[in-house]
C-alpha cells in the first residue's frame, strides 16, 4: 500500500510540475508578444504615421543641421512627409550612395501644392534604381523629385528604366525632377 501511495504522489508531482512548466511557458509567450507589440508600436513601419525622429538618420532639418538620408527607407520617409505637406522647406543631406531594386517609387513632391521647396545636397553621392523591370510612376510629375521648387545639388540619379504615365492634362518626366522651378 505504501508503494501505491508513493506512485500516486509521484504522478501527482509530475502533473503539478508539467502544469507549472506550461504556465511558465505561457507567461513567457504572452510577455514576448506584449514586448513585440510595444516595440512595433514605438517603431511603426507605416510611413504615413512615422515620426520625424524615426524618418531620418539624424539632423533636425535646419540649414546648419540637415536631415540625414542614409537609406532607401529614409528617402521614402522624406517623400511621404513632403507629399503630406510636412518638411517641405527643410534641408536634407545624402550621407552615402543608395541602391534599390524597388519597382515602386512615389516622387518627392507630387504637385505644386506639395512641392519640394527645401535644399537637398547629394554630396556627390548616387541614388540608383537598379530594378530588372521598369519603374512606372503614375502621377503627372515623375522623377526622384516630382515637383521641385527648391534646390537640388551635387546629386547623381541612375534609373535602369523610368516611365511616367499621364494621369492628367500633362505629364513631366525627368531623372532628377519631373518638373523643376527651383
Amino acid at each position: 500500500m505504501n508503494n501505491r501511495i508513493s506512485t500516486v504522489d509521484t504522478k501527482r508531482n509530475k502533473t503539478i510540475r508539467t502544469t507549472l512548466q506550461l504556465v511558465v511557458w505561457l507567461f513567457v509567450l504572452v510577455l514576448s508578444i506584449a514586448l513585440m507589440n510595444a516595440t512595433n508600436i514605438n517603431r511603426n513601419d507605416n510611413l504615413n504615421n512615422i515620426s520625424v525622429t524615426q524618418a531620418y538618420s539624424g539632423g533636425d532639418g535646419t540649414e546648419s543641421n540637415p536631415y540625414q538620408i542614409k537609406t532607401f527607407a529614409n528617402l521614402q520617409s522624406m517623400a511621404t512627409n513632403i507629399n503630406k505637406g510636412t518638411d517641405t522647406t527643410s534641408h536634407y543631406k545624402l550621407m552615402n550612395d543608395i541602391t534599390t531594386t524597388s519597382t515602386s517609387w512615389t516622387p518627392i513632391g507630387i504637385d505644386d501644392t506639395n512641392s519640394f521647396q527645401g535644399t537637398f545636397d547629394g554630396q556627390g553621392h548616387t541614388i540608383s534604381f537598379n530594378s530588372d523591370s521598369e519603374v512606372t510612376i503614375s502621377i503627372d510629375y515623375a522623377g526622384l523629385f516630382g515637383y521641385n521648387s527648391g534646390t537640388i545639388k551635387n546629386l547623381v540619379v541612375h534609373w535602369n528604366s523610368l516611365i511616367g504615365t499621364n494621369t492628367g492634362s500633362s505629364s513631366y518626366v525627368g531623372g532628377i525632377a519631373g518638373y523643376n522651378s527651383g
